[in-house]
């Protein structure tokens, strides 16, 4: 067996128990913090990618609070559906403002929800922000680039 086969194996058994929600209670203690940053990029890809119904937040959680991310893509997500489940019991900008301060190292975010500004100031690496709007004809954004 090859390393990038085992390597896969293990992506797949760590996707299934994020499914499950494993690990959606060690928000201090996040076992997932441990792993390097494209680990935990391969498991947002694994999880967006993966099967026909769209991802929900609850099921990335662990990865969202592992301080890991570099690159974060809120699109793919259905938050309207997740909102009574996560962000709306503490609001999207409060959420949102969670996310970042897990996440130090954050250079690009992509959303399709405009967020306040205010939330971003805590981002002090971001590089990227990227505003999607949905219209009937295809899909508009608004990429602003921070230097």
């Amino acid at each position: 067996m090859s390393l990038a086969q085992l390597y896969t194996i293990c992506l797949d058994r760590i996707h299934g128990y994020l499914k499950v929600g494993m690990w959606n209670f060690y928000f201090e203690n996040n076992p997932l913090s441990e792993l390097l940053t494209l680990v935990v990029h391969n498991l947002m890809d694994l999880t967006q990618s993966s099967g026909q119904d769209p991802p929900k937040v609850g099921d990335v959680l662990v990865l969202l609070t592992s301080g890991r991310l570099r690159r974060l893509d809120l699109c793919p997500f259905q938050l309207e559906e997740d909102w009574n489940s996560i962000a709306h019991r503490i609001g999207f900008n409060s959420f949102l403002y969670n996310i970042i301060s897990w996440n130090p190292y954050l250079e690009e975010l992509y959303l399709v929800i405009l967020p306040d500004f205010e939330v971003l100031r805590k981002c002090q690496n971001l590089q990227i922000l990227r505003i999607y709007k949905l219209c009937i004809l295809g899909i508009r954004f608004v990429t602003i680039f921070f230097l």
